[in-house]
């Protein structure tokens, strides 16, 4: 029996453990050289950039539109002091009915007129670009044995909230349940209607939920990295 676990059973499962291990490396290096990988690191970057660095954030959101710059600046300015269950939250879209509709010139009418009603306008220009790059890695993120794969775990469990929340956003518009305010830019609950606002509020808990998640993730990252690099010198 031991003849046999030592000439067949032990160099199976070697070879097994040696399989796994390269075909993990392959998978990694693959994930670092795609399109995943990528955003990964743009998103990361836009995350320390407008959250960490403390910088004029309007130069940093034009830089980094497309890998969600808008997006992070909106959920950090509206989620740095905590949750709201009745608002101010980040305005996901463009194209909500304000509190105070304010008086518009004939030429602002026309524009009006001429402007989508859309509700996904702004998800389908900043949040589905990003879902569309990182999708085909997302399976990989469960493995999280790089920093690499965990912000790919997080940031995919992120841009979901973000379209579930949108999804019930839009509803509420609908319902008359929210409305933005104008000056801010944030959406709140309409008097009277805070019963109502189940949904679209357990919405934004869970997406205040996943932003944290995301964003201790990439300040862990800048510490360690910090920590090593003071280690280094």
């Amino acid at each position: 029996m031991d003849i046999f676990i030592q000439s067949t059973l032990l160099p199976m499962c070697l070879g097994i453990i040696a399989s796994t291990i390269a075909a993990l490396l392959l998978i990694a290096w693959q994930f670092s050289s795609s399109t995943a990988g990528y955003r990964i690191k743009k998103v990361g970057e836009a995350t320390e950039a407008l959250t960490i660095t403390h910088s004029h954030t309007s130069p940093l959101r034009d830089k980094y539109r497309y890998s969600l710059g808008i997006i992070i600046d909106d959920l950090h300015q509206s989620f740095k002091d905590g949750f709201n269950e009745n608002g101010p939250w980040p305005a996901l879209v463009d194209n909500g009915e304000e509190c105070e509709p304010k008086e518009m010139t004939h030429c602002e009418e026309e524009m009006a007129k001429n402007k989508s009603k859309d509700r996904w306008d702004k998800f389908n220009k900043y949040i589905r670009p990003v879902i569309e790059d990182i999708n085909t890695y997302s399976f990989i993120g469960l493995l999280q044995f790089t920093s690499s794969f965990r912000r790919l775990h997080t940031l995919t469990k992120l841009c979901h909230r973000l379209e579930d929340t949108i999804g019930e956003l839009d509803a509420a518009f609908e319902n008359k349940t929210v409305c933005t305010n104008g000056k801010e830019n944030r959406i709140i609950v309409r008097g009277g209607k805070e019963l109502e606002a189940t949904n679209v509020r357990d919405a934004y808990a869970k997406l205040y939920k996943a932003w944290l998640e995301w964003e201790n993730t990439v300040k862990s990252d800048v510490e360690f990295r910090e920590a090593h690099r003071n280690d280094s010198s």
